[in-house]
């Protein structure tokens, strides 16, 4: 049942998305499919591609479709990109396989937030970025850009 409710969702919502000139419109069925699938709400994912990579249009997100900014450490088994400086991050076929790396990244890595609003993530999440304020910088680019829009409300049913 809760697969098939799943299923149903995930095709309302990526079939009423449509290409605009917004990025996070533009992503916002992406990350609503993994908001579906993996518990992580679209606001967190849109403001993190927003800020690591600005969707894509960084030299790391130009040059390795990675989106997040993921880096490629050692038990990375995928393919890598290396800046200029020698930092290595992940490399993908496709912006779409950035976007599950990165849900299923986040899945791994902060179990205790999957199912829980965007402001659990930015107040109880810890690491990722290299500040110690990263995830506090994520709260404000959803807050600025009001990208809590595009979450979907009942995810909290689907992971109780």
């Amino acid at each position: 049942m809760k697969r098939t409710k799943v299923t149903l969702m995930l095709i309302l919502l990526l079939c009423s998305s449509f290409i605009t000139d917004s990025p996070e419109q533009n992503y916002a069925s992406i990350g609503r499919y993994y908001e579906l699938e993996c518990g992580i709400p679209t606001s967190i994912q849109l403001a993190q591609a927003m800020y690591e990579s600005h969707y894509g249009k960084s030299e790391v997100g130009r040059a390795s479709n990675n989106h997040f900014g993921i880096r490629a450490f050692a038990t990375w088994g995928g393919s890598v990109y290396v800046t200029p400086k020698g930092t290595k991050y992940r490399a993908y076929k496709n912006v779409w396989d950035s976007w599950e790396d990165h849900a299923n990244f986040l899945h791994l890595h902060y179990p205790a937030a999957i199912g829980k609003p965007w402001q659990h993530w930015v107040k109880y999440c810890r690491g990722y970025g290299g500040s110690p304020q990263y995830w506090q910088t994520i709260g404000q680019i959803i807050q600025k850009y009001k990208l809590y829009k595009y979450d979907i409300t009942n995810v909290k049913e689907l992971y109780p």
